[in-house]
């Protein structure tokens, strides 16, 4: 009976103090999970990034191995081909009706010369005088077919699409272990590269050379991507430092641009003509201004479709402390600036602020490249990579 007594106030009062306090444990418990549950995403998205990265990484080592293999064949073909050029002309043919012909003619020719009468003194004599000994001819490379000399171009076209990737795509160590490992290489790049400057109405290098020229013969000029030392070649009494991955010639010092074997403030002027490649080349201009002399020049000559925007490449030229003097787009092909290194307080026009004015602060604010984030300028947005398309 006692369960049937109405509950008295207080009884009531205690049951609605319980049933807040379950309430408040229930509304904590889903607080309580969310801690653990959190870290758990937290830690499937890190797994999911690092297995992203991880398949990019295999990803791009497939892809460089593909690209090797396709080099190794076309190497491959291209030594092929080359053999069975050597062979050509070791068997001889069949002789023709008109073949044949002649060669019985000739037979008849020589029995009457057999048969003609005896030689004359004079004749005796000449005979008797000893003949130069007979100047072997050179011998003679067999003529390409119409389908061979295809054949050969479009396999040193494929082989030089190739390298021109590699060096656009890698870092200038990279590229210089590369070359580095195989010379013959640079030869095959350039003799590509050459055929297709011929194309342009207009080489930038030539410009150069016409710029250098009247300078003073103790100008130390830098020429970083040389080549094979054009500059150097057509300006012999000049002072002409030239480095590339590969030394071509004895004018050539082989290195990774962005390491110059060369004392600081030690050049005149430093000249990129169409060699800005690599994906890391804003260390080759960082390198360029340590190198540089105050009022130091820098000549940059590059294809004109590479830019995503000017204006912004020449804002990450002053981030690294240069100064743009003068630009030219004028030519279809390419784009031609001068920049200077300017000296310490001095002004873009050259001058010194009076001592103690804002401008005079503001110019003893030396830049210093080495403490720039190359990264934070983000050179590859800057220059695109001249990829060449299959033809």
């Amino acid at each position: 009976m006692a369960g049937l007594l109405p509950k008295s106030k207080k009884d009531k009062k205690a049951e609605k103090k319980a049933a807040a306090a379950a309430a408040v444990v229930e509304e904590a418990k889903p607080v309580e999970s969310e801690k653990p549950a959190k870290e758990k995403k937290d830690k499937k998205d890190n797994i999911k990034a690092d297995n992203a990265a991880s398949k990019k990484q295999q990803q791009l080592a497939k892809e460089r191995e593909k690209l090797l293999e396709a080099l190794a064949r076309t190497n491959s073909a291209l030594e092929e081909l080359q053999e069975s050029l050597g062979d050509e002309g070791e068997d001889a043919a069949p002789l023709a009706k008109k073949d044949v012909k002649s060669a019985v003619q000739d037979k008849k020719k020589n029995k009457k010369e057999e048969a003609a009468p005896t030689t004359t003194k004079k004749e005796k004599k000449a005979a008797a005088t000893p003949a130069p000994a007979p100047v072997a001819p050179a011998a003679k490379q067999p003529k390409l077919t119409k389908l061979q000399e295809q054949m050969k171009k479009t396999l040193a076209g494929g082989k030089f699409r190739f390298l021109n990737e590699q060096l656009y795509t890698t870092t200038g160590e990279e590229a210089f272990d590369l070359f580095q490992s195989k010379p013959e290489l640079f030869d095959e790049y350039h003799e590509g590269f050459r055929s297709q400057v011929e194309l342009w109405p207009q080489n930038p290098v030539d410009i150069f050379i016409s710029q250098l020229k009247p300078m003073s013969k103790d100008t130390v000029i830098a020429d970083l991507g040389c080549g094979d030392a054009q500059i150097s070649a057509e300006l012999p009494k000049h002072n002409v430092l030239s480095f590339d991955l590969v030394a071509k010639n004895d004018r050539v010092t082989a290195c990774d641009i962005a390491h110059l074997p060369l004392e600081d403030a030690s050049v005149d002027v430093a000249i990129f003509c169409l060699s800005l490649m690599g994906t890391d080349f804003l260390k080759f201009l960082r390198e360029a201004y340590r190198v540089l002399k105050p009022n130091g020049k820098l000549k940059i000559s590059e294809v004109i479709s590479r830019f995503t925007d000017v204006d912004a490449f020449v804002a990450a030229l002053n981030a690294l402390g240069f100064e743009l003097k003068d630009s030219d787009s004028s030519n279809k092909m390419f784009i031609m600036f001068d920049f200077i290194k300017p000296a310490p307080g001095a002004s873009s026009s050259g001058k010194k602020a009076k001592k103690g004015s804002k401008k005079a602060k503001v110019q003893e604010e030396v830049v210093d490249p080495s403490n720039v984030d190359l990264e934070e300028l983000d050179g590859p947005s800057l220059l695109k990579p001249c990829i060449y398309k299959k033809r």
